[in-house]
């Protein structure tokens, strides 16, 4: 895990490259799951889309509806999905660049576990944290 030039944290190992299932699965979507429950999003509104393009996106969004308390759904638009939302996380550069509000979530699950991700290049500043929340800004 790496936070990148934006100050996100990324998993690059995966930028290119298909879902392999790994014992830790169920393990970090049960974090993910308490960490919505802290976040506390709108009963019912969050929405987890998973690219309906990558090998075993299906079953991945099957074992994940059975742990979390959120719709996950495939796409195959999932960007432009994400931005009808006024919060999202994500890693990609272009969802990131014109959402209205980022959350990291990668960066707090690891910070949950004490593990530090490993800087790239220095942070231009542009996320400090969990929240980044532009819908104060003009556009």
């Amino acid at each position: 895990m790496y936070t990148c030039s934006d100050g996100l944290v990324r998993d690059l190992s995966l930028a290119y490259s298909s879902y392999k299932p790994s014992d830790r699965f169920e393990e970090v979507t049960k974090m993910l799951r308490e960490l919505l429950a802290e976040i506390k999003p709108k009963p019912r509104s969050a929405t987890l889309y998973l690219d309906a393009p990558i090998s075993k996106s299906g079953l991945m969004a099957l074992h994940m509806r059975k742990i979390l308390d959120i719709k996950v759904v495939t796409s195959k638009h999932v960007d432009s999905d994400l931005l009808k939302h006024e919060v999202v996380a994500s890693s990609d550069s272009l969802v990131i660049s014109k959402a209205k509000c980022i959350v990291d979530l990668p960066r707090e699950i690891l910070r949950r576990v004490n593990i530090s991700p490993i800087p790239l290049f220095p942070s231009n500043g542009l996320v400090e944290g969990l929240i980044l929340d532009r819908s104060s800004k003009d556009s």
